[in-house]
């Protein structure tokens, strides 16, 4: 099965169908696009995966990306599990691996 972001706002969900998959403001720029969010930055976070595992990285974001309530450092990879919450700015998704 392929993995997705469920989008709080929206109850979207957002497939994970590329890698690396980029978020951000800028929708011609990045695989998923939330123009209408101002604290969302151009290009704000990438997920991608490795050994089986995923992670999310903040690419330089202004108003940063959290995982579980915890604010990753810019450019560090953090670990996604199966459920847990990432807020990008004050975006709030949940990470489904399975």
């Amino acid at each position: 099965a392929m993995p997705y972001l469920l989008r709080f706002k929206t109850g979207e969900k957002v497939y994970i169908d590329k890698l690396p998959f980029l978020i951000g403001k800028e929708e011609d720029k990045v695989d998923y696009g939330i123009p209408e969010n101002n604290a969302v930055s151009r290009m704000h976070a990438e997920v991608f995966k490795r050994n089986k595992e995923y992670f999310i990285v903040d690419k330089h974001s202004t108003n940063h990306t959290f995982v579980d309530g915890q604010m990753v450092q810019k450019n560090v990879e953090t670990k996604l599990s199966d459920g847990c919450k990432v807020r990008l700015a004050d975006e709030e998704f949940t990470f489904h691996s399975f």
